[in-house]
């Protein structure tokens, strides 16, 4: 659609803008809500750096565990510049999923040392990933990137190096995630704000969107992502972490009614 946008006589690419505004809009709203939470908002900071470590890591491991069928380029490295161009192909781009799991595994890394409260910093990040999210859709968007199918309604991306993408009209499957990051959010607010399920959000973010972006995956075009038994990697993916986030909200919500029984 636009890949890129001339700033000052540099060509930027959308996506690295929309994700910028994401990050930014997402985590200052992050870091007001530990700040009102009483806890020092700097913390907050360098939490998210190390989750947005976490989610660089994470993305591109298992974008390159999607493309395992191409290692069998490194059996015919002819040089190390050779060799750091096909490293380029295998682990080239990113996966979200890829990049959410990292982030756990380094935001739980980081509360544990720092003894932070994961009840609110998870409750936390239940409004800045849709949020962010959403923003990076809308860049996937401008991209060309994450596409969907054949489609009457949709757009055509004319400037995409993607042949097929320039030439066939698809439906707007990064903008639909987009808006169904936003409903996630707002659901999630509304839930803070009734102080509901706190401690549980988190898990109630990754239900709604594992569902959604099951659904999602049907309207998907794209063939990079990877299919196991009939399934999209993400759509295995979702059922996973479906399973155990419900599992993990219905544990939570015991423990918290026998803490008020405990404490009554």
């Amino acid at each position: 659609m636009l890949p890129t946008i001339d700033i000052f006589g540099k060509d930027l690419p959308m996506y690295a803008i929309f994700a910028l505004i994401g990050i930014l809009i997402a985590g200052t709203a992050f870091c007001v809500y530990i700040d009102k939470c009483g806890y020092d908002n700097n913390r907050a900071i360098v939490f998210l750096l190390f989750v947005g470590l976490g989610v660089v890591i994470g993305g591109h491991t298992l974008y390159a565990i999607t493309n395992i069928n191409k290692f069998y380029l490194l059996g015919s490295t002819q040089s190390f510049t050779h060799f750091l161009s096909i490293i380029g192909v295998l682990f080239g781009g990113s996966v979200f999923y890829g990049g959410l799991i990292g982030a756990l595994i380094a935001g739980f890394i980081y509360i544990k040392v720092t003894k932070m409260p994961i009840d609110i910093y998870m409750d936390g990040c239940a409004f800045f990933a849709p949020l962010f999210h959403s923003f990076a859709r809308i860049g996937c968007f401008f991209a060309g990137c994450c596409y969907g199918i054949e489609s009457s309604f949709g757009f055509i991306c004319e400037r995409n190096e993607n042949i097929e993408l320039s030439t066939v009209r698809r439906f707007p499957v990064q903008l639909l995630e987009s808006f169904e990051n936003l409903i996630i959010l707002l659901v999630v607010v509304i839930l803070m704000r009734r102080k509901k399920q706190k401690g549980g959000l988190f898990y109630i973010y990754l239900i709604l969107y594992t569902i959604l972006r099951f659904i999602n995956e049907f309207l998907r075009g794209d063939e990079i992502r990877g299919f196991v038994f009939g399934m999209s990697t993400s759509q295995l993916i979702s059922i996973l972490i479906f399973i155990a986030s419900s599992t993990l909200l219905v544990l939570h919500n015991i423990k918290t009614k026998n803490n008020k029984k405990a404490n009554t």
